[in-house]
């Protein structure tokens, strides 16, 4: 399936203009005129691979978007922090991790079917206590998020009176 490569044919955002007399490894080389504006020369089998699809135009994009992004996400996770926390760990709406078997964030089964309850805050865990049913430690986990978490989510999330 050794494909013809003719002038005007595309290749990513390449578009074949003519062939130069100089070979690689044996393999014409073709001069492209890449979307952007910029002249390359590319060997048939990079073209035909889909290995060359721009002058180096795609790259630098791709690129400048990561970086972008690596940017945006940690001026995000500033963003999201007061006072050391992160509000989008504590907030209620967050989703149980899929490993948590009572249903009740920060409560968990101990092997002799009582329940532990504990809370994370600026990456300390405050241990609530070792309660015998589910209800009480559940209650103690929600007390614990009142005191703890209240003051925190009322600083940072913007109440209805602030729209």
């Amino acid at each position: 399936m050794n494909m013809e490569i003719t002038p005007g044919m595309r290749f990513g955002r390449l578009t074949v203009v003519s062939e130069l007399p100089e070979r690689y490894h044996k393999q014409i080389v073709w001069r492209c005129a890449c979307d952007c504006g910029n002249a390359t020369d590319v060997p048939s089998h990079n073209l035909r691979s889909g290995r060359v699809r721009s002058c180096g135009c795609l790259r630098r994009e791709h690129t400048a978007s990561m970086q972008a992004g690596r940017a945006l996400g940690v001026a995000r996770k500033t963003a999201l922090r007061v006072d050391g926390t992160a509000i989008d760990s504590i907030l209620s709406t967050r989703k149980l991790n899929r490993n948590n078997r009572t249903g009740v964030r920060g409560v968990s089964i101990l092997p002799d079917g009582r329940f532990r309850a504990g809370i994370m805050l600026r990456h300390v865990r405050h241990e609530l206590g070792v309660f015998d049913t589910l209800a009480a430690a559940a209650a103690a986990r929600r007390e614990a998020e009142k005191t703890m978490y209240d003051p925190i989510l009322k600083g940072a999330v913007p109440s209805e009176k602030d729209h």
